[in-house]
């Protein structure tokens, strides 16, 4: 991680922003002459899925608001291939927006996730589920990078 740059904290009233530069290793596959990219490393609430066993409501431990752009420089020699397709989803809990755009020679992810209920109610279980299996779809689908 470099060129952090904080947020005005004297200025409590503007959304804390924090910006960074980050070098991820083992986050590309190649296989031929294409490159796997994933740019999403801390997929939020992936995992928060509810069995038909569970009785009682979940609590999150916080809200959620989550605003990310994460910026790729393409590789000399490689070309933009396939990005996955743009999300828009809102539920009654929750609300879930991602795209890619190429912008010269950089690759632009940029993600929004709100949770503004702390409490996930057994009722709501099923839809819950279902918007988190869209989430999921959306995070599970890799950049393709391919030689020019």
């Amino acid at each position: 991680m470099s060129n952090i740059q904080n947020p005005d904290w004297d200025n409590r009233q503007k959304p804390a922003k924090v910006s960074y530069d980050l070098t991820a290793h083992n986050q590309m596959t190649k296989a031929g002459n294409e490159l796997y990219v994933i740019l999403d490393w801390e997929k939020e609430l992936s995992l928060l899925e509810f069995d038909t066993t569970r009785k009682m409501d979940y609590e999150l431990n916080h809200k959620y608001f989550v605003v990310s752009k994460t910026e790729l420089a393409i590789p000399d020699g490689y070309k933009v291939d396939y990005t996955p397709e743009a999300i828009s989803k809102k539920s009654d809990q929750a609300s879930f927006e991602g795209s890619y755009a190429v912008q010269g020679n950089t690759l632009v992810y940029t993600k929004r996730f709100i949770v503004n209920n702390v409490i996930i109610k057994k009722k709501d279980f099923p839809k819950w589920n279902e918007f988190i299996k869209l989430v999921n779809k959306f995070y599970n689908d890799q950049v393709i990078l391919v030689k020019k």
